[in-house]
C-alpha cells in the first residue's frame, strides 16, 4: 500500500488546526463542579464584547441545594444575590448590582432548577461567569 505523505500532512494539519481550540481551551477561573458536565463555553476570544466575561454552562443530576452548598463553600466572599426564587447566584461583588446586563461583567455563579425537554429528565444548571486570565 502506498502512502501519500502530502495528503497524510494535509490531514493531520487540518485535524490539529479543527481541533486547536480543544489543544488551547481557555482556563476557566472559577470552581467546577466535580459531578458536572460541559454544556457551553463561550471563551473571551470568542465574545464581541469587552464589557461581557466569558462563561461557560454545565449541568449536573445533583440538586441546586447540593450545588449551592459547594459553590458557597468554594467561594466564601461571593455574596448570595436575590434570583427571585429561581435557584442561586453568587457574585464577586458586594454592591447591589441593578439589573440582570450587570452580571455580565463580574465574576458570578448562577445555580437553577431545569428540566430536559426531550426526556423530561431534571437537572441542575450552573453558568461560570469568569474573569479570564491575561
Amino acid at each position: 500500500m502506498i502512502i501519500n505523505h502530502a495528503i497524510l500532512k494535509t490531514s493531520l494539519f487540518f485535524f490539529l488546526f479543527c481541533h486547536s481550540t480543544l489543544l488551547y481551551a481557555e482556563k476557566i477561573t472559577l470552581p467546577i463542579y466535580p459531578n458536572s458536565e460541559k454544556s457551553v463555553h463561550i471563551s473571551s476570544s470568542k465574545l464581541s464584547s469587552q464589557t461581557m466575561l466569558p462563561f461557560a454552562s454545565f449541568k449536573t443530576s445533583d440538586s441546586v441545594n447540593q450545588v449551592f452548598t459547594f459553590y458557597k463553600k468554594s467561594l466564601p466572599t461571593f455574596t448570595q444575590e436575590n434570583t427571585q426564587g429561581i435557584g442561586y447566584r453568587l457574585a464577586q461583588s458586594s454592591a447591589k448590582i441593578k439589573g440582570i446586563k450587570a452580571y455580565t461583567n463580574i465574576p458570578n455563579v448562577l445555580i437553577m432548577p431545569s428540566i430536559e425537554h426531550k426526556t423530561k429528565h431534571a437537572y441542575t444548571l450552573i453558568q461560570l461567569s469568569y474573569q479570564p486570565i491575561n
